[in-house]
């Protein structure tokens, strides 16, 4: 019975991995975030825990750069670095999104790249 639970709470989990990935990419990221903070502490020892760490990650650098962005376009930059953080967090999703289908973690959640 615990295996046949277990199997269901890890599909739960990489459903609730998946429908992060792609709320942050359709520009939900503060649901998708909302919802990796709950689902974490139910996901230790499982490859679903780096997968919410590196979502987490994701939101916070990207909305720390996002900020210094709308700051320095005053200058004009701001229109790079917006760009470079849009392109940034894009690429973090696809490839975190790919990885949770092929149910594998990601190797350091805590890295700024991908």
């Amino acid at each position: 019975m615990s295996l046949e639970r277990s199997r269901s709470d890890d599909s739960n989990l990489r459903l609730v991995v998946v429908i992060a990935y792609i709320l942050y990419v359709i520009g939900f990221a503060l649901i998708g975030l909302i919802m990796a903070y709950v689902k974490r502490p139910d996901s230790h020892h499982t490859p679903w825990h780096s997968h919410f760490t590196f979502i987490i990650r994701t939101f916070w650098i990207g909305l720390f750069l996002a900020v210094v962005g709308a700051v320095t376009t005053l200058i004009g930059i701001g229109y790079l670095i917006l760009l470079a953080v849009t392109i940034w967090a894009l690429v973090r999703c696809v490839v975190g999104l790919l990885r949770a289908i092929d149910g594998k973690p990601i190797n350091n959640p805590g890295t700024w790249m991908v």
